[in-house]
């Protein structure tokens, strides 16, 4: 039998990412003057202050979105094993007219692989990728939307569930024309679940963040709950992809920094900091400054999450942060500045552990750390089962899309 073509079309191709921000050389000494200022002002003032545009150097560098697209063909790898398939990967925004043809030529699946493939903002509006369904409507191979999640952005004001019955007639009728489009829909939460159940009357599979299996095949032990002494050490990591993020960084690093210094003075070792974006690289210039020893955990989404295998815990802002973390077993607390956050964790029946940034201060979080000390071996029992349950609901969603282009 012939290889399965998959297609597969993700949020930040490998080959794509960290390729460099091109700037004429004029730009690139005021970005470079205006990159020590801001630093050098935020060190002596004790107030975090960074502009995204001037120490952007790197284009798509969120270790998370490209985790997502890593852990994808992982698993269509493995579902696909009997027979084989040979997948394509590209980014999400790229479709055209040209690519679709391509596509219907050379293709027996479109894959959209997970993320924020859907934005709501304050309005029930969608943002650009609602243009998709465009070229969607003439891809003539099963479309398969693969734990697909709901972004709604904290730094501003949210859509409720409860709201999703009367979205504009837009956003209803493109979620209407997405469910008729795609042949398989999971999705990494209950909200974006609810979304398409309430607002397109359309069921799907609840299946998690395809990240939560990254690298399986190769470490199938990270199912099992990981037992043994605490030693003491605690991860951190603070999410400043973009100005809203670092607008929300700027109030809740008042709360953190300290913090910080306190899981430093109890532990025998440095902080591990882990870098999820490479706009985090001058929050921890800032933090070093400020004097805080730290271990920098830096590389691709396998170097991260083996990072955490070997944290008690992790204190963290981006929500892969989080799901890497689970990942390999390893329970987190997570600052929330997107409500797919406090999905994830109400995944897991973990809520308790996701604080929203603008209800953040001293006394919760360190409730939350001196809990989570109290409860270690508990919390990760309850994401080794969780995990286990979310596996076995992605391979039935995987056998579904098997079935598609006929192989049983």
């Amino acid at each position: 039998m012939n290889l399965i073509r998959v297609l597969l079309y993700v949020p930040v191709p490998e080959t794509q990412a960290f390729l460099p921000v091109k700037r004429g050389v004029f730009q690139e000494a005021k970005s470079f003057l205006k990159r020590h200022w801001e630093i050098e002002k935020s060190v002596r003032s004790g107030k975090l202050c960074l502009s995204d545009y001037h120490h952007i150097r790197t284009l798509s560098s969120n270790r998370g979105d490209i985790a997502i697209g890593t852990a994808v063909k992982e698993s269509l790898v493995r579902a696909f094993r009997e027979d084989g398939c040979e997948i394509t990967v590209a980014g999400w925004d790229s479709l055209s007219p040209t690519s679709v043809s391509w596509i219907n030529d050379e293709f027996d699946l479109f894959v959209i692989g997970g993320g924020g493939y859907i934005f709501l903002d304050s309005g029930g509006f969608l943002n650009h990728r609602k243009k998709d369904i465009e070229f969607l409507k003439d891809i003539t191979v099963p479309i398969v939307a693969y734990g697909i999640g709901l972004n709604r952005l904290m730094y501003e004001k949210t859509i409720d569930v409860d709201a999703f019955t009367t979205l504009p007639t837009e956003t209803k009728n493109y979620l209407n024309y997405f469910s008729n489009v795609v042949s398989e829909i999971s999705v990494r939460d209950l909200p974006t679940q609810q979304l398409f159940q309430r607002a397109a009357k359309r069921d799907s599979v609840l299946t998690g963040d395809p990240a939560l299996f990254l690298g399986l095949d190769e470490t199938p032990s990270s199912l099992s709950i990981r037992s043994g002494e605490s030693n003491g050490e605690v991860g951190i990591n603070v999410a400043a992809h973009g100005w809203r993020a670092l607008k929300i960084l700027e109030q809740v690093m008042p709360v953190l920094e300290p913090i910080f210094f306190e899981l430093e003075s109890k532990s025998a070792k440095e902080l591990s900091y882990f870098l999820h974006d490479n706009l985090e690289y001058p929050v921890v210039e800032y933090l070093r400054r400020r004097g805080l020893h730290l271990r920098l955990v830096d590389g691709l989404p396998k170097v991260l999450s083996e990072g955490y295998r070997s944290m008690d815990f992790v204190v963290s802002q981006m929500l892969h942060s989080s799901i890497l973390a689970f990942s390999v077993g390893t329970p987190a607390i997570n600052i929330a500045y997107d409500l797919k956050s406090a999905a994830f964790f109400e995944l897991f029946n973990l809520s308790e552990y996701s604080i929203p940034w603008n209800q953040l201060n001293h006394e919760r979080l360190r409730y939350s750390m001196d809990r989570m000390r109290c409860s270690l071996q508990e919390v990760k029992a309850t994401i080794a089962e969780r995990r286990t349950d979310l596996l076995a609901e992605q391979e039935r969603f995987l056998s579904r899309v098997i079935s598609l282009v006929g192989q049983d």
